[in-house]
Formats: structure tokens, C-alpha cells, sequence
């Protein structure tokens, strides 16, 4: 086949680059699936071995639960602490500590009934 044109000429040699290009970005895809191949066979082989990250984060929340277990069942102390209560008048702000004391036995709440004189 001879090329009688310019034309023709710049067509053929068109072809060819192209050509190579898709011959290049042929090896390319198969290096990319020979990589995630390799990839997926890797990821097989650790899902069978623990994840050490999901191990010590199992540690963890082996003792935090302990913990709290122990915090729930502890008996109750006798608490004494003071609390500050601030009253905003406008002006002036009023500070006050007052004692507050909690202690650990049971107390049951009382009501009391106040009767108001209805007229």
C-alpha cells in the first residue's frame, strides 16, 4: 500500500501513534489489575487474622465496662461538698455557698398538704 497524498500520509502516521498509545495503556490496565488482584489477596489473607486495632480497641472496652461495673456496685459514701449559688439583681450580683451534704442511706420524700383558705 503506498500513501499518494499528504493527506493520507498524516492519517496513516495518526494511526499508528495511536496505536501505540493504546498499546501502552493496554500494559498499563493489565499492571493496574495484576496490582489489585495482588491487593484483594492481601486483604483476603488478613480478614482471616485478627485486627490488632480491633483487639486492643476489645481490651479497652473490656476494662471500661469493669470499671463502670465496679462504680455501680461500690456503695454509697456520705458526700460533703458546697455549692455556690449566684442571684442576679439587677446591679448587683449576689453570691452565696451553701453546704450540701448527701448521704448514703435511703430517705423516702414526704409531702406535705398545705391547705389555703378559699373564699
Amino acid at each position: 500500500m503506498v500513501a499518494k497524498n499528504k493527506l493520507e500520509k498524516f492519517l496513516i502516521g495518526l494511526s499508528g501513534l495511536l496505536a501505540l498509545f493504546i498499546f501502552a495503556m493496554g500494559i498499563r490496565i493489565e499492571d493496574g489489575n495484576g496490582k489489585l488482584a495482588d491487593i484483594r489477596n492481601d486483604l483476603a489473607s488478613d480478614s482471616d487474622s485478627p485486627n490488632p486495632g480491633a483487639v486492643i480497641q476489645n481490651e479497652i472496652s473490656a476494662s471500661r465496662d469493669s470499671i463502670l461495673n465496679k462504680a455501680a456496685h461500690s456503695p454509697l459514701t456520705d458526700v460533703a461538698q458546697n455549692t455556690t449559688i449566684k442571684t442576679v439583681i439587677p446591679g448587683k450580683i449576689i453570691t452565696q455557698v451553701v453546704p450540701v451534704t448527701t448521704s448514703s442511706s435511703k430517705t423516702s420524700s414526704k409531702s406535705s398538704n398545705k391547705k389555703t383558705k378559699t373564699s
